[in-house]
């Protein structure tokens, strides 16, 4: 894994942790956290799925797309 990525990912889970000290902090319940948590799950995943996938061969050598012609 590239050093970018990791620093990226350390940078990520603190301020997820840091999101849950603030909710503990306000009472928030564990229960709209849930809710809230698989709100998000849907759009955040597409877009860090989709982020670098457009304009790409997704993988496709030449040779599968000559078979594809044929």
């Amino acid at each position: 894994m590239k050093r970018k990525h990791i620093s990226l990912l350390i940078a990520l889970c603190l301020a997820a942790l840091g999101g849950l000290g603030v909710a503990w902090y306000l009472g928030v319940p564990l229960s709209t956290l849930a809710v809230v948590a698989m709100l998000l799950i849907c759009p955040l995943s597409h877009f860090f799925m989709m982020r670098g996938g457009h304009g790409h061969s997704h993988g496709m050598s030449a040779q599968k797309t000559e078979d594809a012609k044929q």
